[in-house]
């Protein structure tokens, strides 16, 4: 359903949710004819029904076990592995699968979110680190996008610490695994995506990764944001998903980031390393 051109989350999750009542055998589906398919979910227009019949299926099974040789465990929202408080906080938006390479059972606590500018400071990179040292709870994951800078030292310094962590990637987790060459620690760490396995990096799976981040946390700290990208934008989609919103005090910076600035106009909650420790998990 997700090779399908078009077939976005909301629809795939609503046809995995009346599917687990329907009875009919769900792999006969891609076979129907495109009346019956939509008689049995009507909120498929024929456009959505043809590009399904046309998912290259044999290409989707061969990708298949090229990621269960690879060890990636595939879970579907409908799934008890699936961490509740993400289809919680995200609704029918919710990722409908998550492929998944590393400690799965990292899944099950939510984390706190670290995220920051690709283009971090020296004061930031620090910064960051002195988080993840004084953060008490080394059961509970540090969440981030994967992204140079900020995200990267955010998973960095926990591995460094024995805290655990989970990346959120913003491409397919094939292209993750190609580039991570075998060093990634999947003891103490697990890499996420939500997209097709061999999807590439572009700006729109950036955004929607942020709105996972967020779900899979119980609060968010923005270390360091530029006035627009990406950084900005999750502090932005993590308030209006009702997350806890910290930032760094712009006056930790020799010059102040101007999205923290913003930020804080827009109601997050001014954070400095003695808060660490009233971070409740």
């Amino acid at each position: 359903l997700l090779s399908a051109d078009g077939i976005g989350a909301g629809k795939v999750n609503r046809i995995i949710s009346k599917a687990d009542r329907a009875i009919f055998a769900f792999e006969r589906f891609c076979e129907m004819e495109i009346a019956e398919m939509r008689s049995l979910f009507s909120s498929l227009s024929e456009k959505d029904c043809s590009a399904i019949k046309a998912v290259d299926i044999e290409g989707v099974n061969e990708e298949y076990e090229l990621l269960r040789e690879a060890e990636v465990r595939i879970i579907s929202v409908n799934t008890p592995e699936y961490p509740g408080w993400l289809s919680e906080r995200l609704g029918s938006a919710s990722p409908p699968l998550l492929f998944c390479y590393g400690n799965l059972s990292i899944l099950g606590r939510q984390g706190l979110g670290i995220v920051g500018s690709r283009r971090a400071s020296r004061e930031a990179v620090d910064y960051v680190t002195k988080i993840v040292e004084n953060f008490a709870e080394p059961d509970a994951p540090i969440v981030s996008g994967g992204a140079t800078g900020v995200d990267i030292a955010a998973h960095r310094a926990a591995v460094g610490v024995g805290v655990k962590t989970v990346v959120v990637l913003p491409h397919g987790i094939l292209k993750f695994l190609k580039e991570s060459s075998g060093e990634f620690p999947s003891e103490d760490a697990l890499a996420v995506s939500q997209f097709l396995p061999g999807s590439p990096w572009t700006p729109g799976l950036a955004m929607a990764r942020n709105a996972t981040v967020c779900g899979l946390c119980k609060a968010m700290i923005v270390v360091e944001a530029e006035a627009t990208g990406g950084s900005i934008e999750a502090g932005k989609r993590a308030m209006a998903l009702g997350l806890p919103l910290f930032v760094v005090d712009p006056d930790e910076f020799e010059k102040p980031p101007s999205g923290n600035l913003q930020l804080l106009e827009l109601g997050g909650r001014l954070f400095t390393l003695k808060d660490v420790d009233s971070l409740e998990f």
